[in-house]
């Protein structure tokens, strides 16, 4: 507890006052207080009396209202009104003692405030909220400006500005913030966010746990919030000076959401012309778009948009289908876009650019030249050769257009083909006697072919071991295997079905790791898995305990010191050596010497073993520490003490760390017991429902999560299954760069056009 710092030139009185004289202030900040901390203040002055004095100020005027009325008959009036020290004020009614010392000053409402959050803003349990708001409190008074607040508190203008920015949390983000779901710096990331929805749309993001039980660190929650709320002015396609593009909006420049606005609070946001209100920004771009589109409608300019746009441009990667496009140098012969190459042209020539919504980006226009028309203006420049690359990259000869035209419809025929066989299958699959049928051989050997050949090798081989079929290239081995007519294919397909579950790993996510096929068979099978599991469980733990036992053992046998050794020539009772027979003393290290100065005690290594014991079976390697304080008053083994008695505090008790390194075991979340009834259809319970296969062509959806996330919109391909709802899939590297492999869920994904 400090005194406040006082304005200069007030004068001040010290003095006992009665408890009950004091009223508490109503412009306290302070709202909250822990009780556990108050009763223990309120022990202290019970034992010692309070040894620092309150502030106080004789009561206002304006407070005889709510003091004097409701003062029973005979009760002391209140003749002073509290500006700091409510927690020693408290505690001494509540340890009923009658006067406390207090500094008395006369005060105004202003300089009474501006200590109270001063004060408040020093306490050590302050929450980041509660000193947002003291410092919102503080520039509330007259005059008051940020650069004076972070004077009087010693913080930088940067740290004050993100505090206050705070308070502009919806309140879901208030309540993830204090309940610690999110930390203040991320919570400044979604405070910068002026729209209530678009914060609730990233707190959930940043907020959510990923497979490990871990969220976004503030780096990716950073680029999330920049890449998905965050817009550059700079690649506006809107003229960002236009003060009338969207009523009650400003333009851009002098708009205060800009972050060059706030250089201070987006410090960390390299490009100063950036808009922080999507919503705006989109609200801009319909509004040019609009006025293109009545411009280009009055000059009579043609428009392609909707279906025809998305067979000219089928994704986002494409060129304009037997176009070239104004703008983008994607299409252009130089480094230039061609609306610079031809802008003479265009205007002498006459010529009107055609007008295409992007079907990719919510109808943005582009402005586009058929591939001829571009030709010949540019040989009109005199860029023969322009001309010609232009025709290589987007002209199309009759032949090879003839050849795609046939193409196309070979697949339109296939594909429409096949999804009416499906129909027809699914029709006649209805009628009961068809359903009743058990799946024939040819379905299942098709279904058991895929799967194998889905197959990473280390389950490949172990299933190829079980089957006695060669593990030198075991997916191949397989594949043949299955196809083959005079095997028995139903078992196979059952194995082959609890494959993908052979591996726990600990960096996939765990719902994508639920052996739901292996436990799915042994309840067909009535095996007891669970008890197999147990078996296995005691069975690894004790080899490991064993093992641990004989390296501490070793260690402490090695940490016992060992007899003298026998005393040197010429001690008493022994005739030293003469003559050329004596030996000289040797500089080496005797033997029982090395074993006096152990490399480490046995506590140590037991210690160190427990930790890494702990860390293989996923403990907190502190516990290991623990059992071997004083503190865990460890359980000694029978067989440790004797040894204690010579080795003392060495003598580390290893069981109780390896109890700490390992729990009894509790399944995981959602894994089913061997004895399980599981309602799925028998398909789904072996594992074979089919989602994607190996080597499709998939895209990361935008509700992907975890490490997955950076790669949302990013195309890949599936490389193998990992469960009933998990896929591996490699995402292709950008501009040539690495690939990366990550597992989703099938719901982060779909099939690429």
């Amino acid at each position: 507890m400090s005194t406040p710092t006082l304005p200069a030139g007030v004068d001040a009185e010290m003095r006992m006052l009665a408890v009950s004289a004091i009223e508490e202030s109503l412009t306290n900040p302070r709202t909250h207080f822990d009780q556990v901390k108050l009763q223990e203040l309120v022990d202290s002055i019970v034992d010692g009396g309070v040894h620092q004095p309150i502030l106080v100020r004789p009561l206002p005027g304006n407070r005889l209202a709510d003091t004097f009325g409701f003062r029973r008959t005979g009760e002391p009036l209140p003749t002073h009104e509290l500006v700091s020290g409510a927690r020693r004020l408290r505690a001494c009614r509540i340890a009923k003692v009658a006067d406390i010392p207090a500094l008395i000053r006369p005060l105004t409402d202003d300089q009474v405030l501006e200590i109270q959050i001063v004060e408040n803003l020093q306490r050590d349990d302050l929450s980041e909220l509660e000193e947002a708001e003291g410092y919102e409190r503080l520039m509330q008074q007259p005059g008051r400006t940020v650069e004076q607040v972070a004077i009087k508190i010693g913080k930088s203008k940067a740290y004050v500005y993100g505090r206050l920015k705070l308070t502009a949390l919806c309140q879901d983000a208030r309540k993830a913030l204090r309940e610690g779901q999110i930390d203040a710096s991320k919570a400044l990331l979604i405070a910068r966010i002026p729209d209530e929805k678009l914060q609730l749309q990233a707190l959930k993001v940043i907020a959510e746990a990923n497979y490990r039980g871990d969220s976004m660190g503030y780096r990716e929650a950073a680029d999330y919030v920049q890449r998905t709320f965050m817009l550059r002015l700079d690649k506006a396609r809107f003229k960002i000076t236009d003060a009338t593009l969207v009523p009650g909006r400003p333009a851009c420049p002098d708009c205060e959401l800009r972050t060059g606005a706030s250089p201070d609070l987006f410090n960390d946001v390299k490009a100063a012309d950036t808009c922080t209100l999507p919503t705006c920004f989109r609200s801009k771009e319909e509004a040019h778009d609009s006025q293109v589109l009545k411009a280009a409608n009055d000059r009579g300019q043609r428009i392609i948009a909707g279906k025809e746009a998305k067979e000219l441009m089928p994704h986002s990667y494409d060129k304009v289908k037997g176009y070239v496009r104004l703008d983008d140098v994607a299409d252009s012969p130089t480094n230039e876009p061609l609306r610079k190459l031809l802008k003479v042209e265009l205007q002498t020539q006459g010529v009107v650019p055609v007008l295409v919504a992007n079907p990719h980006r919510d109808g943005a226009l582009m402005e586009v030249l058929p591939v001829a028309t571009a030709s010949e203006l540019l040989k009109l420049s005199g860029e023969g050769a322009s001309a010609r690359s232009v025709e290589r990259q987007q002209g199309i000869s009759k032949e090879e257009e003839a050849r795609r035209e046939r193409e196309r419809m070979g697949e339109k025929i296939e594909t429409t083909w096949r999804k009416r066989a499906v129909e027809v299958c699914a029709q006649a699959l209805t009628v009961a006697d068809n359903a009743a049928q058990p799946v024939p051989d040819s379905i299942l050997r098709i279904l058991a072919g895929r799967i194998a050949g889905s197959l990473t090798a280390e389950p490949a081989k172990i299933i190829a071991q079980l089957l006695d079929v060669g593990t030198v290239d075991a997916r191949a081995g397989l594949v043949e295997y299955v196809s083959q007519p005079h095997i028995q294919i139903a078992p196979v397909l059952r194995l082959l079905a609890m494959a993908p579950h052979l591996h726990y790993q600990e960096y996939v996510r765990p719902e994508h790791q639920k052996p739901d096929a292996i436990d799915a068979n042994g309840a067909a099978l009535q095996l007891d898995l669970a008890q197999l599991r147990k078996e296995v469980e005691k069975e690894i733990k004790d080899a490991a305990k064993a093992k641990a036992q004989r390296a501490a053992d070793k260690l402490l046998k090695a940490s016992i010191p060992l007899a003298p050794a026998a005393p040197a020539a010429g001690g008493a009772g022994v005739k030293p050596e003469t003559g050329s027979k004596a030996k000289k003393p040797t500089a080496k290290t005797s033997p029982a010497a090395r074993a006096v100065k152990p490399k480490a005690t046995a506590a140590e290594a037991a210690r160190d073993i427990a930790a890494a014991l702990q860390a293989a079976e996923g403990a907190d390697p502190g516990a290991a520490d623990a059992a071997q304080s004083d503190e865990g008053h460890p359980r000694l083994r029978a067989d440790a003490v004797a040894s204690a008695e010579v080795a003392g505090p060495a003598a580390a008790d290893l069981e109780s760390a390896w109890n700490m390194a390992f729990p009894p075991h509790k399944p995981a979340r959602g894994t089913a017991s061997a004895s399980s009834k599981d309602d799925k259809p028998a398909e789904h319970q072996m594992g074979l429902a089919v989602g994607f296969m190996a080597g499709q062509r998939v895209e990361v959806k935008p509700n992907a999560t975890g490490p997955g996330a950076k790669y949302r919109g990013r195309m890949g391909n599936v490389t193998s299954r990992m469960g009933d709802r998990a896929y591996m899939v490699t995402i292709t590297g950008r501009n040539g760069g690495m690939a990366k492999s990550l597992s989703f869920d099938e719901s982060e994904l779909e099939a690429a056009e």
